[in-house]
């Protein structure tokens, strides 16, 4: 009944979620794109923030349902581009945009090797640690 239960939940997620997703990213494009000279800079900026955070939610849904799926999974363990991944968490934590606007502080990370996992669990670990950072 448990897995019966997780499965139900898995395609709530996966149907009912990410719709409102889809909506909010595609008519934050909208605008963008067919009212750029009628938008002021702040305004074009907010749309960026709404289609990054809606792209950003859809990847955590991604990540949840794959946390979802792990006791029916193999590990899958292949090489990791570590440096590729801090690069992608700084981006995220610290708020880089679509727009090109660039965060006011950008922290520097040393050259890292590449290590072996699953990156698929690497991402989703990256993923959960992002939200408790940010909450």
């Amino acid at each position: 009944e448990t897995v019966r239960d997780l499965e139900s939940f898995s395609y709530s997620v996966s149907h009912d979620l990410r719709a409102p997703l889809r909506h909010i990213t595609g008519y934050a494009s909208m605008l963008l794109e067919d009212a750029p000279a009628g938008l002021d800079a702040e305004s074009t900026r907010h749309l960026h923030v709404i289609a990054d955070s809606a792209r950003h939610m859809g990847a955590l849904i991604d990540d949840l349902l794959a946390f979802s799926r792990l006791g029916r999974k193999s590990l899958d363990e292949q090489p990791i581009d570590m440096q590729g991944l801090v690069e992608d968490v700084v981006k995220e934590i610290c708020g880089a945009r679509s727009d090109g606007v660039a965060p006011p502080v950008r922290p520097m990370v040393a050259a890292l090797p590449p290590c072996i996992g699953d990156p698929a669990l690497i991402r989703q670990g990256r993923g959960f640690e992002s939200l408790r950072a940010r909450h």
